[in-house]
């Protein structure tokens, strides 16, 4: 698939910790005073007063999987964003196909020993919350070889939220050949 012209692209934020990534975004979509999208929350939106717990309760988890595929659409339809996508996207290549077409592919990349802590932990999760945000080491292992070999950009994660969005800003700039 051939991208969008340069000028109309999307910056597309993937992580697995989806919070961090958000968290990251947002500081980069003012440095680059760019609009910023969270898909999960554009999706929550879409259903409300329902909640993401309350469509995977009563249709499963692969009803909201085939759901965000429709959010997918809807966030590449955008122009010039900062797009945060949810890393479960990952799993279903038309959506990854549709992201590299309408945008540049960023992976903030974490530690397996952070991430096997982060999504194995169940403090505080409802059942239904485990069954999206409960990862097997396999399982996070797995998302992240998709995202490494999907992203255009590399960024490793520093454990600061500032930095790693300059991080990627080097990195943007790196990929169009643009001096520093």
């Amino acid at each position: 698939m051939e991208k969008r012209e340069n000028s109309d692209i999307n910056i597309i934020l993937m992580g697995l910790d989806y919070f961090y990534t958000l968290e990251v975004g947002k500081l980069l979509s003012e440095q680059l005073e760019m609009y910023f999208l969270d898909s999960q929350g554009l999706y929550e939106f879409d259903i409300k007063p329902k909640t993401i717990d309350d469509i995977v309760n009563e249709f499963g988890i692969e009803y909201y999987r085939k759901a965000q595929n429709g959010t997918v659409k809807y966030i590449c339809s955008f122009n010039s964003s900062i797009l945060a996508i949810e890393s479960g996207v990952v799993l279903n290549q038309e959506n990854m196909e549709r992201l590299d077409k309408y945008g540049l592919i960023v992976y903030i990349c974490q530690s397996q020993d952070l991430l096997h802590t982060l999504y194995t932990s169940e403090e505080g999760l409802s059942d239904t919350k485990k069954q999206i945000y409960h990862l097997t080491k396999e399982e996070i292992e797995t998302r992240d070889e998709k995202l490494k070999i999907a992203s255009e950009i590399l960024v490793e994660d520093n454990g600061e939220p500032l930095k790693c969005a300059f991080d990627i800003i080097k990195g943007i700039k790196k990929f169009y050949g643009v001096e520093q």
